[in-house]
């Protein structure tokens, strides 16, 4: 239960932030789901991780990242919203990075994976970066769903990159 908290905490800290107390307590459950062959929460943790190489600015370490954790969930029975999360951080890893192209790959991608288990949360995510990755003519339909579903989850504030004019 402690690696629970831990990778909690590191969840936290990473949507405050703090990346470098998220990177420090995501390793550490990260050691601790791995000695427990807790697959689900390591699978979580290192898609976590991934997400905070990319909050840090870090988009060729995020994207190799959340490409190796999404081919270690394509070997179990998980998917859904880790899915959803892994192809967002690499969309938006790839936009970082100059490619909108195989960002939108990515991103319809989460998109399809959020939609198919149904977790709204990540698509409202997606459809924020979504917004961000098109020309701005074209971003208004993908903002405004973001924006309904979150309100509905009554998500007040989320993380956001600096993406716009990068596409």
């Amino acid at each position: 239960m402690c690696h629970v908290a831990t990778s909690n905490l590191g969840r936290a800290a990473l949507r405050a932030g703090r990346l470098d107390e998220a990177a420090e307590h995501l390793e550490v459950a990260l050691a601790g789901f791995r000695e427990l062959h807790a697959a689900s929460f390591q699978l979580e943790t290192q898609a976590r991780i991934a997400e905070q190489h990319l909050q840090a600015g870090q988009a060729e370490e995020a994207f190799a990242r959340a490409g190796e954790t999404l081919a270690e969930l394509a070997k179990t029975e998980l998917s859904g919203a880790l899915a959803a999360l892994l192809e967002r951080v690499r969309g938006s890893a790839l936009l970082l990075a100059g490619d909108p192209a195989g960002a939108r790959e990515c991103l319809d991608r989460s998109l399809a994976a959020g939609r198919e288990s149904g977790t709204a949360y990540e698509i409202a995510l997606t459809l924020d970066v979504l917004s961000q990755a098109v020309p701005e003519g074209d971003a208004e339909p993908f903002r405004a769903e973001s924006a309904e579903i979150l309100e509905r989850l009554g998500v007040v504030l989320t993380p956001r990159l600096p993406l716009r004019g990068l596409a």
